[in-house]
């Protein structure tokens, strides 16, 4: 992020920092305390889907430091209405995009607990570091991040290349029988149907990556996640390992 920031300052842009996944984490730079994910561009937004570290049920959350970019977005997400307008003046096109009190509320008593969530998340991150750690065939993520304090989302293994699509599709299927949700992740942007008709200007690394070696799956359709929720208990993430460890 301060490159980013630094990069922007330099051109003049707009920078927007997606923190979606990682409420709670932070970053620090040399010389400076650590500061909160979330805090170093013009605009950065949240997602309080239920998987989310914390939940409303739904929607999200804009921080900005910019009372010109708040109250217009305060504006917009209230269907055009203004802070010094009557309710019914509106000053612009806007949206119904408010999160309900009910919502809020939830949200609210969640982000009191959040040192505890991200706590246990880390936990059952670590625990199932432990018990994939011997298995050869299966990439994990870092546990430790220099000058970084890990927000855990979700736990994304990475399957060695050798994988075929259809032995991947055989090991989620596999967890799936033993009632463990899991699933492919992320497939990128200009892969989606809704963007077929975008192609990028320049083929991206994975692309190349495949035409070097077309019988093994791209990279980024090599992660796999399992669950890793905060409510998740010392022998289901036993049982989840122990599952993913057995794979076919």
């Amino acid at each position: 992020m301060p490159t980013l920031t630094t990069l922007a300052q330099r051109h003049n842009l707009f920078l927007i920092e997606d923190a979606c996944e990682a409420i709670g984490a932070t970053l620090s730079t040399p010389g400076q305390p650590a500061k909160p994910i979330g805090s170093f561009a013009h605009i950065a937004v949240f997602a309080f889907y239920p998987n989310k570290q914390t939940t409303t049920g739904e929607g999200g959350m804009i921080v900005t430091r910019d009372p010109d970019l708040a109250a217009r977005m305060r504006s917009l997400r209230n269907q055009g209405r203004t802070a010094s307008g009557h309710w019914l003046q509106h000053t612009e096109l806007g949206y119904n995009y408010r999160l309900s009190d009910i919502a809020c509320t939830l949200g609210i008593g969640q982000m009191h607990r959040l040192p505890e969530i991200l706590a246990r998340r880390e936990t059952i991150a670590r625990l199932y570091h432990h018990h994939l750690a011997s298995e050869t065939s299966l990439t994990l993520p870092p546990l430790d991040i220099p000058n970084l304090r890990i927000s855990w989302f979700v736990y994304v293994v990475r399957l060695t290349a050798d994988f075929t699509p259809a032995r991947r599709d055989q090991i989620i299927h596999t967890l799936e029988q033993a009632s463990i949700g899991c699933g492919r992740y992320f497939a990128p942007i200009h892969l989606q149907r809704a963007y077929a008709e975008f192609p990028p200007h320049i083929p991206p690394p994975h692309h190349r990556i495949r035409s070097l070696a077309h019988h093994r799956p791209p990279l980024l359709q090599s992660h796999q996640r399992i669950p890793a929720p905060h409510r998740l208990r010392h022998p289901q993430a036993g049982h989840t390992a122990y599952t993913l460890n057995d794979h076919p």
